[in-house]
């Protein structure tokens, strides 16, 4: 795993000495493989004769004649993940600065979520919208990946729950930063609402999962200490 974490930090351009040590039992950075099993807690993705299918698409459709230009930019903003261009100065209620101070934290648990959201997709297999009605016309970049969950979705949420419990006294509109993302992705096109709830209720369960680990709830109050003036100087291992 530290062979892992050092190539991902050198293909990213950052310093490995912004990792601390991983869980000694964790695949990843703080979670193993087995501390959850999205295939056996997600909902299955609607069937093809489901009435929740139909009402994606018809959702798709009504979402598709409302967006706006500003819309769809936001959505093409929000493609590349980062924790700046999702909670930072543009559109989100951090500024910059703030955002900044979780970026190593952000990295961590994006390489712990990574696999969870692969597994449960690979799983599901369900085809992206516009490639089952062509008359959808998604208005940002088309992914090659499969669409259920959605992982912007799941990253999102469990990103919003992080910095939730990092800045608890801006906990609504952190929140409500995390479910505009998802949905943007339903507005640029890209995928289902239900693709949009069921990436957030994984988001839900990996943040339950990561907060059973001795390392995550040490490196979450690092995290909440950088952003206290008075116990800044706490946080060196983050920064």
């Amino acid at each position: 795993m530290r062979i892992a974490v050092l190539l991902l930090s050198i293909s990213l351009g950052l310093p490995s000495a912004a990792f601390s040590a991983p869980e000694p039992e964790a695949t990843f950075f703080y979670l193993a493989a087995s501390d959850l099993d999205p295939i056996a807690s997600l909902p299955p993705s609607p069937g093809p004769t489901s009435p929740e299918r139909l009402r994606d698409f018809a959702e798709l459709h009504r979402l598709q004649l409302i967006r706006s230009k500003a819309d769809c930019d936001r959505a093409d903003y929000e493609e590349k993940v980062s924790i700046k261009r999702w909670f930072g100065d543009n559109y989100g209620p951090l500024s910059d600065a703030e955002a900044s101070r979780a970026k190593w934290f952000f990295l961590r648990i994006t390489i712990d979520s990574h696999h969870f959201i692969g597994q449960a997709k690979e799983h599901a297999r369900r085809p992206r919208p516009f490639a089952v009605d062509p008359t959808l016309k998604p208005c940002i970049d088309r992914p090659g990946s499969y669409a259920y969950p959605s992982g912007h979705a799941a990253l999102a949420w469990l990103t919003a729950r992080v910095l939730s419990e990092a800045l608890p006294h801006r906990r609504a509109e952190l929140a409500a930063r995390g479910l505009a993302i998802g949905r943007d992705r339903a507005l640029g096109g890209v995928h289902h609402p239900s693709d949009i709830a069921a990436g957030q209720i994984l988001g839900d369960q990996l943040f339950e999962a990561l907060m059973k680990k001795p390392r995550f709830r040490a490196d979450l109050q690092a995290l909440k200490n950088s952003y206290n003036p008075t116990l800044r100087w706490l946080n060196a291992p983050l920064e």
